[in-house]
């Protein structure tokens, strides 16, 4: 298995106010990333790895990881 190309999604944990809540909604992010630094240059990162928490709230569930394989453009490894 593994992801498709183009924008990845996933949904978060909040942790606002000392709980905890599970965030039910997507959020896209692109699997190539350039971020500006203080003194005008670039960092660009490639997305090579995705945490999923898997579980019904904040506090309780359990996490797992989906990797890419070095070399491949579209393969990626669950654990």
């Amino acid at each position: 298995g593994g992801f498709g190309y183009g924008h990845r999604h996933g949904k978060g944990l909040s942790m606002m106010g000392g709980g905890g809540s599970k965030i039910t909604k997507k959020i896209n992010f692109p699997a190539h990333l350039s971020l500006p630094l203080s003194d005008g240059r670039k960092c660009d990162y490639v997305l090579t790895g995705v945490i999923v928490h898997v579980g019904n709230s904040a506090t309780s569930g359990h996490y797992t990881a989906y990797v890419k394989k070095p070399g491949c453009s579209n393969q990626w490894y669950h654990m």
